[in-house]
């Protein structure tokens, strides 16, 4: 039922949960584990997402050869004093997400 379109989307939610284990649950929940999220037993498939906004969007990079930016950790950005820098990572988080 999860899968049908045509329900309301808090039955196809509760039918989902309904079915997962819990291990299931945290595998899905878990950016750490991205791709893993897969369950295939109900046809769900591997997905890769997550963020870290503190260095980067958490992601591999593309087929096209598209990688997200890494950038430098946050004490490191500070101990620039450079305003312009910390908006011009912000643009790029945002446009990678």
């Amino acid at each position: 039922a999860f899968c049908d379109a045509a329900l309301p989307r808090e039955e196809r939610v509760a039918d989902l949960v309904a079915r997962l284990s819990l291990d299931e649950m945290a595998q899905l929940l878990t950016a750490r584990r991205s791709p893993k999220g897969g369950i295939s037993r109900l046809g769900i498939p591997e997905y890769n997402w997550g963020t870290n906004c503190v260095h980067s969007v958490k992601a591999r990079c593309s087929p096209a050869g598209n990688c997200p930016t890494t950038f430098a950790a946050p004490p490191n950005l500070a101990a620039s004093f450079n305003a312009s820098l910390w908006r011009g990572v912000g643009d790029v988080l945002g446009r990678e997400l």
